[in-house]
């Protein structure tokens, strides 16, 4: 039985009370990034999240091919850089703007300083990662029924090989006791 669907997500900024969602807009800086900005890249410090007003962002994870994979898209009401600063860590992907828009930045200081006092912020930013864990659980259940998929096939396709070769063997001992 296949897994049911993941619930859509809910933007961060949906999840907020009005109070909240002030207090963030007060201790961030608008910016406004044209097309093709990359607004930060993997490896760097988690120094800060941004809040996607308008426009979308891409999320890219270098794999070692010549060009990064784009995990994702993220639009309006959106968190990125979350996952640096809740684990104090270097950032995991890097970001890219799609459609231009306008983002606010958080240092990590204030992130700190309102997740401490604004505890809307804190289980919204909670929600907003367990989404993103249950989506990259999907992705990883999906991947492995494909593995599981592609391993059958290969072995199925293995066996046929066999067998057409057992036959093409026959057919030419066939054919050399006919000469003969």
């Amino acid at each position: 039985p296949a897994p049911a669907a993941p619930a859509p997500c809910v933007p961060f900024w949906d999840r907020l009370r009005a109070d909240d969602r002030s207090a963030l807009a007060a201790a961030a800086s608008a910016e406004w990034h044209p097309a093709g900005t990359l607004i930060c890249a993997e490896g760097s410090p988690g120094d800060s999240l941004y809040v996607v007003e308008s426009g979308r962002v891409a999320v890219l994870k270098d794999v070692g091919e010549s060009q990064p994979v784009t995990l994702g898209t993220r639009g309006p009401g959106d968190i990125l850089g979350e996952m640096s600063l809740v684990g104090e860590r270097t950032r995991s992907a890097s970001l890219a703007v799609v459609d231009a828009g306008r983002l606010l930045h958080v240092t990590a200081a204030d992130f700190v300083a309102l997740m401490n006092e604004h505890r809307g912020i804190s289980w919204a930013v909670l929600n907003v990662l367990n989404d993103r864990l249950q989506e990259a659980d999907a992705a990883r259940s999906l991947k492995a029924r494909e593995r599981e998929a592609l391993t059958r096939a290969i072995e199925h396709l293995s066996d046929e090989t066999r067998r057409l070769t057992e036959l093409a063997d026959a057919r030419q001992e066939t054919i050399e006791l006919l000469v003969h």
